[in-house]
């Protein structure tokens, strides 16, 4: 409990350095990046490198910078991600896109991604810098197939894998390994931190994805069935697309959205009714069992209970 608290005391003076890190001399730029920072966010990436640095003992001033860089590389494809989507709203506010256009939007992500390099380079470890840009790489990769795989019905689960872990899980493995480099861990240490951070990245998304179908438009801060809106299809999907006996008409569903969005509400049901979701849940635990194995490895100690504490509330997160 008493690390928890901790954690959420460094979450507060790292705010006031995150708004800091976007100011610009142009008020434009200042005002469009701190709109999208203000807007909130649960700051999962930042936690997760304070948490892996405690194991070995940290300073929150020396995880600054990285807390920082890893933000603003998500906030950046957030900001990239509505453009593509056309999301007019995101955490219930206007997105940046919707207030300003989409040619501001980009320019202003890519002001947000080179910002967050500058950051990164306050570190001098090049094993942080080289797991920081490889996975910004890998990002930029998984959105691009992201966009190669929308409405292809006969992807498989192998085909979901590769775009999760790029997206989602590699950003959560970098900002364990990284805030175990910062800490001063050992190779080992750093090694199991960021298995850790990886399987709980896969999880997440896997999670996001099942509660992109089941949750309320209150809670998710987006219309349900988002996902499926852009063509994204998600582990549920697949897994009933290619078990279901009515998968031609599942698959006709899915294409037929493209012009009818009266459609996502049909292609949930047969997803729940074909069992894809229980599989999705399914999966995702097995993905938090990996990584409490990995951190298992670890001694004992109360840093290490709040990440297994971590990894217990992913498995009940309802949004």
């Amino acid at each position: 409990m008493q690390q928890t608290l901790i954690i959420q005391e460094q979450l507060k003076i790292f705010e006031q350095y995150l708004e800091k890190s976007v100011v610009s001399e142009d008020p434009l730029i200042s005002s469009t990046a701190l709109h999208i920072l203000k807007a909130g966010g649960k700051r999962v990436r930042p936690s997760f490198a304070i948490a892996a640095a405690r194991v070995n003992g940290c300073e929150i001033e020396k995880l600054l910078p990285l807390m920082a860089a890893l933000e603003l590389i998500h906030t950046s494809s957030l900001i990239h991600d509505d453009v593509i989507d056309g999301s007019d709203t995101r955490r219930k506010m206007p997105t940046i896109n919707a207030l300003y256009g989409n040619k501001t939007a980009v320019y202003i992500g890519d002001f947000i991604v080179g910002r967050s390099f500058q950051v990164i380079s306050y570190y001098k470890d090049l094993r942080i810098l080289d797991s920081f840009n490889k996975t910004v790489l890998e990002m930029c990769r998984g959105e691009l197939r992201q966009l190669a795989d929308a409405y292809r019905i006969d992807q498989n689960i192998r085909d979901y894998f590769y775009r999760i872990q790029r997206k989602t899980a590699l950003l959560f493995a970098t900002s364990c390994e990284c805030g175990a480099c910062v800490s001063g861990a050992s190779d080992e240490q750093i090694g199991i931190l960021r298995r850790y951070g990886y399987y709980l990245g896969m999880a997440f998304q896997i999670t996001d994805d099942i509660l992109d179908m089941v949750s309320e438009e209150s809670v998710l801060g987006k219309p349900v069935g988002s996902d499926l809106r852009q063509g994204n299809l998600s582990l549920p999907v697949i897994y009933s697309l290619q078990n279901s006996y009515w998968k031609e008409k599942l698959g006709q569903f899915i294409l037929n959205s493209k012009e009818d969005p009266a459609e996502i509400e049909k292609i949930i049901a047969m997803v729940n009714q074909a069992g894809g979701l229980d599989y999705a849940e399914e999966i995702a635990e097995r993905f938090i069992k990996k990584a409490m194995l990995e951190i298992d490895k670890l001694p004992k100690s109360d840093a290490v209970n709040v990440l297994k504490g971590v990894a217990s509330h992913l498995a009940k997160r309802k949004y």
